[in-house]
């Protein structure tokens, strides 16, 4: 394959998998190699941050082969284009082609991601149109965190005939997120832990000077909680589309043969239908677990959003803000029942969505209040919301987050007082939050 000539396409994937979840890693790459035959028109292109000692187990494909526990391996980063196979591995289309590898690449860094960006995409898998896959934790606003948690999680039961299987997942398994991440130059201030993550800002600055005005068609996140208003806000100029949960996701996740089938079959498909088209691929993803399928699927919300839209809601939220605070010396106990009877998504215990968190200030402040401008919003809700996916248990269970499109930062005690923006330092330094008022609206619950 001639990888000067200029794709159709070039499909590239940041993961990181130092935690457990190597053997996730290796499906999934597994998968694509045995379903994905490279060709001509799109280029494929992995960028893995990964123990040193599970190298052999990638390139082999074989989970077996993961390499000994041990305090504190040593990690790498390797990079991989998909070639078509020699025939030399069985049961396979398509083989890895290693073209680097690099231990001091950090990817939580904004200049080592543009790096590989330029590098490995640009300078030799140019394109027409490009999706980015990402693949590991994530928190909201930032992905690729050292600090998953160890506690294992109770999955939703599965009921076959009479029998109800029940299984706990370590956490590992579940893309999920830890409360306490900060971004690289932040300290959270409730711990003396700081926790590298690659911020949504980061990645939109990393992609603009990659890029420069050329536009993503798609971000696909395999990354928990991701869907949060902030991130999608931050990459709204460099990036058509975000596929996202703003649930968590089972490290499992989207069906990537049933992407990319679609992808070479119709490489001028538009951005707009492949969204929706990667949102059927986790409903209708198979798993070799019926109950682990049950639970990944039930406990889910994974949306497709058209971040064009984000500069003009992010006005009408300017407005809603603006709003709110002329409510707060007169009317604090009745945004407090609103806040309080809108729960958070999962175990984000800071972001509720954003239309539900609507809903509730209608019901407690009155259905005529700001009704212009919440039928605004909701228009553009419709226009920005290309696909969604929303697991039953999220409207099968009494006091229900009620995912609707995208969360927003608003954190609440168990008291009646609304936290500080403080207790969760890594939203202290997002664009939205610098650019527009509802942080502002949020500190003065405090």
């Amino acid at each position: 394959m001639d990888y000067q000539s200029k794709q159709k396409w070039t499909v590239f994937f940041l993961i990181k998998s130092i935690d457990g979840s190597i053997g996730d890693a290796i499906d999934m790459i597994n998968g694509i190699r045995r379903d994905v035959e490279a060709c001509n028109y799109i280029s494929v292109v992995f960028c893995l941050n990964v123990l040193k000692k599970n190298i052999k187990a990638i390139e082999a494909g074989d989970k077996d082969l993961e390499g000994p526990e041990g305090e504190d391996p040593p990690r790498t980063t390797v990079f991989y284009r998909l070639k078509k196979s020699n025939g030399q591995n069985e049961g396979v289309k398509s083989d890895l082609d290693k073209i680097d590898q690099n231990d001091e690449f950090d990817i939580t860094d904004p200049k080592s991601v543009n790096g590989f960006f330029k590098d490995n995409i640009l300078n030799k898998c140019h394109a027409d149109r490009y999706m980015l896959f990402t693949w590991d934790h994530g928190n909201g606003y930032g992905i690729f965190s050292d600090k998953p948690s160890e506690k294992p999680v109770q999955v939703a039961a599965a009921v076959e005939e009479v029998v109800v299987v029940e299984e706990s997942i370590p956490i590992q398994k579940i893309n999920s997120l830890t409360p306490a991440l900060v971004s690289n130059a932040t300290k959270n201030k409730n711990t003396a832990a700081v926790d590298n993550v690659l911020t949504m800002d980061e990645l939109a600055a990393a992609l603009s000077n990659a890029f420069g005005d050329k536009k993503i068609d798609l971000v696909v996140m395999l990354n928990c909680y991701m869907q949060v208003f902030d991130s999608g806000y931050a990459l709204r100029k460099h990036i058509k589309y975000l596929i996202a949960p703003e649930s968590f996701i089972f490290f499992q996740g989207y069906n990537y043969e049933f992407i990319f089938r679609k992808l070479i079959n119709e490489p001028g498909l538009s951005s707009r239908k492949l969204a929706k088209h990667i949102v059927d691929s986790f409903e209708l993803k198979l798993y070799d677990k019926q109950d682990v399928g049950f639970s990944a699927k039930a406990n889910t919300a994974l949306f497709a959003n058209d971040v064009s839209c984000y500069s003009q809601i992010a006005d009408y939220i300017d407005q809603l803000a603006w709003a709110l605070e002329k409510e707060v010396i007169q009317n604090k106990p009745e945004l407090i029942m609103a806040r309080k009877n809108t729960p958070s998504i999962g175990g984000a215990t800071r972001l509720v969505d954003f239309f539900y968190l609507l809903q509730n200030l209608q019901k407690s402040l009155g259905k005529n209040w700001q009704q212009e401008l919440i039928k605004k919003l909701l228009v553009l809700k419709k226009k920005a919301i290309v696909a969604q996916y929303i697991g039953f248990e999220f409207s099968n269970n009494v006091g229900s987050a009620n995912p609707s499109g995208f969360s927003v930062y608003f954190p609440i005690k168990l008291s009646d007082e609304v936290a500080s923006i403080e207790a969760f330092a890594l939203f202290e330094n997002t664009s939205f939050k610098r650019d527009k008022a509802w942080y502002t609206l949020v500190d003065k619950f405090a």
